[in-house]
């Protein structure tokens, strides 16, 4: 096969394969334009632009040089990406598609708490079973850590949360103690998401730029939830603004839940 005025094998060149003549002797690219390098080339007589004492400084030959180079470097960064993927995608996959069942479980897990439904045993049982699947949340964090080494602060700080309220569900009978106790958890957890949240996006972003900014987004709006559910709590000279800051918040809180169950399945088919 010939090679185009510009370098390319006409073999290897998309414009050739849609129908174009050729630039050696026709306008080149079909319905794209002539080919700005091949027309110079044939104005002044030039068999290659290697042949022409210009060609360092021309602008037309820099922009073309320039273009191939990007895409070169393009095509180089996606076989990177695939190689990456390929390697680490299954020790990765089953770790983020275990976060992916224990965040169901956990998001749609239902604390009975009200004593006309249940009996206080069956709460109890109902919260341990709630603190062990966060336990388990955390130890598969620790394991995807060998990625990413925010995974494993989170993955501890998970653990110690876990911890707290099982110690405060089974040993704790103070009203005051429980409420610290459930405070203190609760820092935790957030904690633990601060560091999970960007594991999650630097792990996406290896692969998906725009997949890991949506987890960096998407703390953010966990941040915005944090923020109205204590305004509410803290409204309480103002009932009804505290009762309508706390509805925002649990809508809230199951919007952001629902987002990261679909940015888990994103981040978890990455490899």
């Amino acid at each position: 096969m010939n090679e185009g005025l510009c370098g390319k094998s006409c073999g290897d060149c998309p414009h050739f394969q849609n129908g174009c003549p050729g630039c050696a002797q026709g306008p080149g690219q079909k319905g794209t334009g002539e080919c700005e390098l091949a027309r110079c080339r044939r104005e002044h007589g030039y068999p290659a632009c290697s042949a022409c004492r210009f060609r360092v400084s021309c602008g037309t030959y820099r922009r073309w040089h320039d273009a191939q180079a990007e895409k070169l470097d393009s095509r180089r960064e996606e076989i990177d990406r695939r190689l990456a993927r390929s390697r680490s995608g299954p020790e990765i996959a089953p770790w983020l598609w275990a976060l992916f069942v224990l965040s169901i479980l956990l998001l749609f897990d239902v604390n009975i708490q009200s004593g006309e439904t249940a009996g206080n045993g069956f709460t109890v049982s109902l919260n341990v079973v709630e603190t062990i699947c966060s336990a388990a949340y955390g130890v598969v964090l620790l394991r995807l850590s060998r990625e990413e080494e925010a995974y494993g602060m989170a993955g501890v700080l998970s653990l110690v949360s876990s911890a707290v309220s099982l110690l405060s569900i089974l040993l704790v009978r103070s009203p005051v103690l429980l409420i610290l106790a459930a405070f203190a958890a609760a820092v935790l957890s957030l904690v633990s998401a601060r560091y999970e949240y960007q594991a999650h996006a630097a792990l996406a972003e290896r692969f998906d730029p725009r997949l890991g900014e949506s987890w960096r987004t998407l703390w953010k709006a966990v941040l915005v939830v944090l923020i109205l559910g204590i305004a509410g709590i803290a409204a309480v000279f103002v009932p009804a603004l505290g009762m309508a800051l706390l509805i925002i918040a649990a809508v809230g809180g199951i919007v952001t839940g629902i987002a990261k169950l679909v940015l888990l399945w994103r981040t978890a088919r990455l490899f």
